[in-house]
């Protein structure tokens, strides 16, 4: 199966930088993946203790959670766009396939073209953007290749959704355990090979994922501890920094500062 071929697509932010050769930007790991393409001029991109040179025409493709670091090398112009890359919903497509992080762009005029219509302001379809967030990813998505237990992730799809359906209540371990008709102690095993985490801490990471999103549109933290089923919101405070490495007030004052890129 070609998991990119089942995948939604969904743009989330984005910007244009005309930098210059004194411009640095160090970015905190996002939950969102990251595209950039660089129309021109040179930028240095320090990413996993490796430090490598982005030239003219380059495309960049940033996995979730993996902090990087830019500078000018050069005047130039950068985009960027921040989005989601979801198969049947709550499956992260690159937790399946396995993608270059770097590529020349073939058609510099068109790629160009693409971001500026991607991040215009006034382009308000969902569905075009995600069009477009397929064809800026189409270079990428040609060279996949399945990672290892993308079949048994496939097979856990049921359990995903039902914990998205009822992320609110806690889902008990015996209930995700009978979607797939697997013994409770056989599907935590399953489930930790398969995700390198245990249910719960799945769970956990989806639950604070949702409190980014009520966050971010002004939920408080009270009603976010209710909703989510936590003790209390010093309980929620505590796991929302253990995940996020960050507070609750930190991630807020950093959203409202919304940076350009």
């Amino acid at each position: 199966m070609d998991f990119y071929h089942n995948s939604q697509f969904t743009y989330l932010k984005g910007s244009q930088v005309n930098f210059a050769s004194t411009w640095q930007k160090a970015l905190h790991s996002s939950s969102s993946h990251q595209l950039y393409y660089l129309s021109d001029g040179e930028v240095l991109l320090t990413m996993d203790s490796k430090v490598l040179t982005l030239k003219k025409n380059s495309l960049c493709l940033i996995p979730a959670a993996t902090p990087i670091a830019l500078q000018g090398k050069s005047k130039g112009k950068l985009f960027k766009c921040s989005f989601d890359a979801k198969v049947y919903q709550n499956l992260d497509l690159f937790d399946l396939i396995q993608l270059p992080h770097f590529l020349k762009a073939e058609k510099s005029l068109l790629t160009e073209q693409l971001f500026k219509q991607l991040i215009n302001k006034n382009q308000q379809d969902a569905f075009e953007r995600a069009t477009i967030i397929q064809l800026l990813l189409c270079p990428f998505l040609k060279l996949a290749q399945k990672k290892e237990g993308a079949q048994a992730l496939s097979r856990l799809v049921p359990v995903f959704d039902y914990i998205e359906e009822n992320i609110k209540y806690s889902p008990r371990l015996d209930d995700l355990a009978k979607l797939i008709d697997l013994d409770k102690n056989y599907f935590n095993s399953f489930f930790r090979k398969s995700m390198g985490l245990s249910p719960g801490q799945y769970i956990q990471q989806r639950k604070i994922k949702a409190a980014c999103n009520m966050l971010a549109n002004h939920v408080n933290v009270s009603k976010i501890t209710q909703e989510l089923d936590f003790y209390d919101t010093s309980h929620f405070c505590r796991i929302f920094k253990k995940e996020m490495n960050e507070t609750p007030k930190s991630f807020l004052k950093r959203l409202n500062q919304n940076p350009s890129i």
